[in-house]
């Protein structure tokens, strides 16, 4: 007897997954995230959409690319990824 499918939609029953769709929205109800945020995208991953994806939830957001990176930018391009990184940091 084959057993059923998994569900891929989170029920009341689904543990950590239901209740993060919870904790998310009550966060979102109360507003978008205030302080700036970096979204870093690799060119081969989500790219400048993640920035997109990001002011969802953040009203500040700064968008970068890295380019020859995947998923992994800090194992794939360091270099690229430090210089954005502190140039945000430093921003005011």
């Amino acid at each position: 007897m084959l057993a059923p499918a998994p569900s891929t939609t989170p029920s009341a029953d689904s543990s950590p997954i239901a209740q993060d769709v919870i904790d998310n929205q009550e966060l979102l109800a109360k507003g978008k995230l205030p302080m700036p945020v970096l979204a870093i995208g690799g060119d081969h991953s989500y790219g400048a959409r993640l920035a997109t994806e990001i002011a969802f939830a953040a009203a500040n957001v700064r968008g970068a690319v890295i380019s020859d990176s995947g998923h992994w930018i800090m194992e794939e391009q360091p270099e690229q990824a430090i210089v954005l990184i502190l140039s945000f940091v430093d921003s005011k």
